[in-house]
């Protein structure tokens, strides 16, 4: 079982080994799930949304939604062959997040039509991300390769099946679809934040000693949500709680995002700007706004980035 990936109590994992099944409804209920917590005493309810449309065992991935109340805020779902599941949720001040929840194939051979199931999915992403231009975008799985893929201009990567004609020769390959991602300016959140991103995959042999580890499992996001990106991290989560020989992936956003509270919404509506008077600032102001400069520039990596490289 591969998992990863969390935003502000959303979780998806991949290869739950459902398939077969009739294709999930727009409208169709998710699966409500209780779990006991006996530190706290208190009864936990998760939303399951399942992308159960594939046709072998080596299908299928899952969104789960941690907070009764997200759910108010989901209006589609949609699935794709047991390989991209997609969710949209609306926010106040009409934020759109799209999450989509990605299981490439693992073999890069005919075995389970792998090639023209990749080839699927490189469309479809096309497809998902060529008709929510002012949406906000999280495209987040196992992806099953390294990353060796270069941005490209848009006759590379076919933005949709009808362009896809025009190039029949081109194989479209699992380096495509994250080539396909950054040609739509969506940024690898763990790359971006480390020059050396760790692993994510690790397969042993029977000895239980590593013989690979690799980095298969990515966080892609939209620009536009860059400025809310509070922290990412990448965890090994331990064999005796948890059966996977892939590691954890998280993504924090800040709730301001998607105007979650009242008084983010109000600031955003009354578009209020406040002007200071430099010239009667004294030493002591200079001072002040110096060091909240600095706390500030700490507080949000973009700036830390910045500032480290024009040192």
């Amino acid at each position: 079982m591969s998992i990863s990936g969390t935003i502000k109590k959303i979780f998806r994992h991949t290869e739950t080994g459902l398939f077969n099944n009739p294709k999930t409804q727009d409208d169709s209920p998710p699966k409500i799930n209780t779990l006991f917590d006996p530190i706290n005493n208190v009864n936990h309810t998760s939303y399951t949304i399942h992308d159960n449309t594939g046709h072998n065992k080596g299908t299928g991935t899952s969104i789960i939604l941690k907070q009764k109340f997200l759910i108010t805020y989901q209006s589609k779902t949609s699935t794709f062959k047991g390989r991209l599941l997609t969710i949209d949720l609306f926010f106040r001040q009409k934020q759109i997040l799209r999450i989509t929840s990605t299981y490439l194939p693992a073999s890069n051979s005919n075995k389970n039509d792998s090639i023209k199931i990749t080839e699927q999915c490189v469309l479809h992403l096309n497809e998902i991300l060529n008709t929510s231009h002012n949406y906000h975008h999280i495209i987040l799985g196992d992806f099953n390769v390294q990353d060796h893929s270069q941005p490209s201009d848009n006759t590379n990567d076919p933005p949709n099946k009808e362009a896809s004609i025009q190039h029949p020769k081109k194989r479209l390959t699992k380096n495509t679809f994250i080539s396909t991602l950054k040609n739509h300016n969506l940024i690898d959140i763990h790359k971006t934040l480390s020059d050396s991103p760790s692993s994510t995959f690790r397969k042993s042999n029977s000895n239980n000693s590593t013989t690979l580890s690799t980095r298969i499992d990515y966080i892609f996001t939209s620009n536009n949500l860059s400025d809310y990106i509070l922290d990412s991290d990448n965890i090994e989560l331990p064999p005796t709680e948890f059966d996977t020989d892939h590691n954890l992936l998280i993504l924090t956003l800040d709730n301001d995002c998607f105007n979650f509270s009242p008084t983010s919404a109000t600031k955003i509506l009354s578009n209020k700007k406040d002007f200071i008077d430099y010239k009667k600032l004294s030493k002591e102001d200079w001072s002040l706004y110096s060091e909240s400069i600095e706390q500030f520039i700490d507080h949000n990596w973009q700036l830390s980035i910045i500032n480290t490289n024009s040192s």
